[in-house]
């Protein structure tokens, strides 16, 4: 699962700064800083891709060794999917994982267990720390490795494939990870991920 929300940090740290409402400073880097939310989320006790943060090419190798393949390596403070790259081979790994490293102004990467299986969006809001949810619809991935080693988004789509009680399951999932994590933003679409292994959570920004 994924939790996005509508606000770069750069947007919350301007409306701070301006005394405006907005999403707080640090609910805005917790949910869009790739490194910090797979954190939190492992912190809060929800099922996670396994994972690992580096700042050179040769940790994110070492962490790839550790994690096995395939996996994805993706810059820590990009989005748009900018960067993000699967890791199939150990012998060409280097070259999309420095181009990662290259990619982040901080120079952090994160390297995670690469998943397979349906995905679906949970569309919602959040109030006082509770999610609301407003719709559910499921990720078209059709082509999802057109562009390889990139990835393809191409949208969502309606009605879901999950019966009424599999999308109940998935909704209650988002709102606790919602709570749990401390990430709470205003506005979010949290995509799930159902690999035959379990659920799995990882959050990014509607961007990234």
């Amino acid at each position: 699962m994924t939790l996005g929300y509508d606000n770069p940090p750069v947007v919350a740290r301007l409306a701070a700064e301006l005394g405006c409402p907005g999403v707080p400073v640090e609910v805005a880097d917790l949910c869009t800083l790739k490194d910090r939310r797979i954190a939190a989320l492992d912190r809060a006790g929800l099922p996670v891709p396994r994972f690992s943060v580096a700042t050179t090419a040769d940790a994110a190798l070492a962490a790839l060794d550790r994690i096995g393949l395939p996996a994805v390596v993706k810059p820590s403070d990009r989005t748009g999917s900018l960067g993000v790259a699967k890791l199939d081979d150990r012998g060409t790994a280097r070259a999309p994982v420095e181009r990662a490293l290259a990619l982040s102004p901080t120079g952090r990467v994160v390297v995670e267990e690469y998943l397979t299986g349906t995905e679906h969006t949970v569309a919602g809001f959040a109030v006082e720390g509770r999610l609301r949810v407003t719709g559910f619809a499921d990720r078209e991935y059709g082509e999802k490795e057109r562009f390889f080693p990139h990835f393809f988004e191409g949208g969502d789509t309606l009605p879901s494939v999950l019966d009424e009680a599999q999308r109940a399951g998935w909704c209650a999932r988002s709102s606790r990870a919602s709570t749990r994590s401390g990430c709470a933003p205003p506005s979010s679409t949290p995509t799930s991920c159902a690999p035959p292994t379990g659920g799995c959570t990882c959050w990014r920004s509607p961007a990234g």
